[in-house]
């Protein structure tokens, strides 16, 4: 779904985007508007967050996997937030919640952001001027409407674009699929890797494989980057074709 393209939730809830793209939620019955996800709406994140809790269970069972070994060294450095990496707060849209404003990186409504790591950890690119991606990559994000990166891409972006592993972790609609898309393709457009399917990403649900992909497609698109979607329940035939 595109960033600035409203979303029904349920019968009565709507979620949109301010053109930061943050999200924020609107009932079409109470005329209520809100920055905060609807109750609903967090009951169904725990369902799916215990599904992947299973998901991973099974995979581990599978594959003989242990717990993941603890690090030999305690992390080198951690990154707090800064007044220095906070964007520019957006002019509130007509149903945008007029009580208070999203939190962003560095503000005290979110207080808890931070990045630990062992080695150098690179600063968050803050800004859209700050981001080394190809601009044909950056070109779609501003199209939409961003002011800024979101703040798991603001962290994100320089980790991943050293080529180092990564785990991330947003609430939906946070930016998280963009954040580890965009380095990958620019990786892919720098080193000019062409012939067969270079990137693999694997996702739990059907649903969320098919949001991926129109990401992919939407932001990656005009760069070049072409994309197929593969997953169980449908025919074989045209997706071995778009592959």
């Amino acid at each position: 779904t595109a960033p600035n393209q409203p979303v029904q939730l349920s019968q009565d809830w709507w979620m949109a985007y301010a053109p930061s793209g943050h999200p924020y939620y609107h009932n079409t019955v109470t005329q209520e508007t809100t920055w905060s996800e609807p109750p609903a709406l967090r009951a169904q994140q725990e369902s799916a967050k215990d599904l992947d809790s299973q998901a991973m269970a099974s995979y581990m069972a599978a594959t003989g996997a242990g717990p993941a070994a603890a690090p030999q060294e305690p992390p080198k450095q951690m990154h707090h937030n800064s007044p220095e990496s906070r964007p520019a707060l957006p002019p509130a849209q007509s149903h945008m919640p007029q009580d208070r404003a999203p939190a962003y990186i560095g503000s005290s409504d979110d207080p808890d952001i931070t990045v630990t790591g062992n080695g150098q950890i690179p600063p968050p690119w803050t800004r859209f001027d700050m981001v080394q991606l190809p601009q044909p990559l950056i070109a779609p994000m501003l199209q939409a409407g961003f002011q800024a990166p979101s703040p798991i891409q603001q962290y994100a972006w320089p980790v991943a674009c050293m080529g180092r592993d990564l785990i991330g972790v947003a609430k939906t609609g946070s930016g998280k699929t963009l954040g580890f898309l965009l380095p990958a393709f620019a990786k892919i457009l720098t080193d000019r890797l062409h012939g067969a399917p270079i990137l693999l990403v694997m996702a739990p649900t059907r649903e969320l494989a098919v949001q991926i992909d129109a990401d992919a497609k939407k932001f990656a698109g005009p760069a070049g980057v072409t994309t197929a979607l593969a997953y169980g329940g449908a025919p074989k035939g045209p997706q071995l074709g778009d592959l």
